[in-house]
């Protein structure tokens, strides 16, 4: 049971990397306009509707924290990319 619950943890941490690297990016959201506050809770909203869409990601209990660092990696440069 604690397994499903940590790699649900882990895939939602990873949509929110991804569009918040998406939101440092884009010009719109990037503006000094639109406060902070605003912009993590737009990231935050976005990343719960994603959330329920995507497969889940293939972590497991053997997984060494820089695995974990190079998926995060790899979700950031999407964002970015996007």
């Amino acid at each position: 049971m604690s397994e499903i619950l940590v790699v649900d943890f882990l895939t939602g941490v990873m949509v929110f990397i991804r569009v918040s690297a998406m939101f440092v990016v884009a010009p719109i959201y990037n503006s000094k306009n639109i406060p902070v506050l605003v912009r993590l809770s737009l990231a935050i909203i976005i990343t719960y509707i994603i959330f329920f869409n995507v497969g889940k990601y293939p972590f497991s209990d053997d997984d060494f924290l820089i695995k974990i660092f190079l998926y995060g990696a790899k979700e950031v440069f999407t964002g970015v990319l996007m």
